[in-house]
């Protein structure tokens, strides 16, 4: 059985004692080199500059937006407002604000469109939760609505028809 080289060798603070081990470690090198681009001290790692993105290159953007909001149920009124998005590749997520005056207590639904343009086809393509932080509406969920690009989002307000400022976060696929 080959014993495995010291320590101090394997880190380089010693040379290899053998001339078998000297081709070896050199060949380690070499292969390190070609694969990572660096042959001393820390690796380095290029960047792509993103010089000037657009909604549907598919690289990293981000922005603002203020959405389209359209009651369904138990919704009175109702403000949007802006909204910050981030897409990395096709992988999109959105968080805000949005206030709703329920009809009564009880369930709600409403819907809201979204920044970069999708074409679900299903409802478990979008998934996201939003909560309010005084005692009228204490959470809801966010998921896509199928054969359309828009999310649909339901909660419960058990306890007030007041206006309710609601923070939400959904993240969704670019399809």
């Amino acid at each position: 059985m080959t014993a495995l080289p010291a320590k101090n060798v394997l880190d380089g603070s010693a040379a290899p004692l053998t001339s078998a081990m000297k081709t070896a470690m050199g060949q380690l090198r070499d292969f390190i080199a070609e694969t990572v681009g660096s042959v001393g001290g820390a690796v380095t790692i290029a960047k792509t500059a993103v010089t000037s993105p657009v909604a549907a290159d598919g690289n990293v953007f981000s922005g603002n937006y203020t959405p389209t909001i359209t009651p369904i149920t138990n919704v009175a009124a109702y403000t949007a407002f802006s909204c910050t998005y981030i897409r990395l590749g096709d992988v999109v997520t959105v968080s805000g604000i949005f206030n709703v005056d329920p009809t009564a207590t009880g369930a709600f639904a409403l819907e809201m469109s979204l920044p970069i343009s999708t074409a679900f086809t299903n409802q478990y393509q979008a998934g996201g939760t939003f909560s309010e932080a005084s005692a009228g509406i204490s959470w809801g969920g966010i998921r896509s609505k199928a054969s359309t690009g828009i999310i649909s989002i339901g909660g419960q307000s058990p306890a007030s028809t007041a206006n309710q400022t609601c923070s939400f976060s959904v993240t969704y696929r670019v399809i």
